[in-house]
């Protein structure tokens, strides 16, 4: 048996998706969400990247972990990783050609 007052999983799903702000709602003033998650570097929209990253952590918060996922899969060291991957099972070389960009190497590595 639970302790009295204790909370489940079921509570805190139940307040974090009914009694939380919509993460969507209240993004910095003149910030077009569709704009920023089309543009090839959302994570510096706006110059320094904010709305991009309280986005991200907005939704991480409510638990939308799926939503989350797919804003930081718009990430430009993302979008990089994925396109070399893809080019290499392509190619058949593996993970070879995602380790030639620096940058997926970084990723590719951590």
């Amino acid at each position: 048996p639970r302790p009295a007052g204790s909370a489940t999983a079921d509570v805190i799903r139940y307040l974090r998706l009914n009694h939380m702000s919509d993460p969507y709602s209240s993004l910095e003033d003149g910030v077009d969400l569709n704009e920023m998650m089309s543009s090839p570097q959302p994570e510096y929209h706006g110059g320094d990247g904010a709305p991009y990253w309280t986005l991200i952590a907005r939704l991480t918060v409510r638990g939308c972990l799926r939503e989350a996922w797919t804003a930081l899969t718009r990430h430009s060291a993302c979008r990089r990783c994925l396109e070399a991957a893809s080019a290499s099972a392509a190619e058949g070389e593996g993970a070879e050609l995602a380790r030639r960009d620096p940058i997926a190497a970084e990723d590719y590595e951590a």
